[in-house]
């Protein structure tokens, strides 16, 4: 797909927070990126808008099968200033093997990636600096048709968020998580039978 994506441009800018108070998932940017696809048409109408609640009929797929999939990365301000993104091309091939599983229409890998450019491009001023932080970029891919009925769907859409990150827990966060895992996990090993990697 070469269509061009059309930008329509935040009116109203978000304040942007210090990268010490930044949370994962906690705090979003200013635009999305979106695109629609129809079987007849492919994906079509790739655009970036301002961020904003998507508009769905209650009989969506989505809401009844649960038929979508995401994933992440993230992009980073290098100590040049420089922003880049971690793997973009290995993101688009887990998402499009995710939507291959769940029968959902394929990613164009181009229009993927120049989704990626151009949203990070857009909201370049949204990467924080710190070590330790990034902005998350969210795809996800559902199934926008209102459709009550098991099969692979017709309508998709492609919305794209991204959140700031600080990927660094504080020390009681850190505690916290320890605690809860540090016992399941012991379960599993002992059932695997094997230490675990992490």
């Amino acid at each position: 797909m070469n269509d061009a994506i059309r930008i329509t441009r935040a009116v109203t800018k978000k304040p942007k927070p210090k990268d010490s108070e930044l949370g994962f998932g906690m705090i979003f940017t200013d635009h999305m990126f979106v695109a629609d696809f129809q079987e007849e048409k492919g994906w079509y109408d790739p655009r970036v808008e301002p961020y904003g609640p998507l508009s769905l009929d209650p009989a969506t797929a989505v809401l009844h099968y649960a038929q979508a999939v995401f994933d992440g990365l993230k992009a980073f301000r290098g100590q040049d200033s420089k922003v880049r993104l971690f793997r973009p091309q290995k993101h688009i091939e887990r998402m499009n093997s995710s939507a291959k599983r769940m029968c959902i229409p394929p990613l164009d890998p181009d229009l993927a990636l120049r989704s990626l450019v151009t949203l990070v491009g857009l909201e370049r001023d949204w990467v924080p600096s710190s070590v330790g932080t990034a902005l998350y970029v969210r795809p996800t891919i559902i199934a926008s048709e209102p459709f009550l009925g098991v099969r692979p769907h017709e309508l998709s859409s492609f919305p794209r968020i991204f959140a700031r990150d600080y990927s660094e827990m504080s020390p009681a966060a850190r505690e916290r998580l320890e605690h809860e895992f540090k016992e399941p996990n012991r379960r599993l090993a002992a059932l695997l039978g094997r230490d675990l990697p992490w």
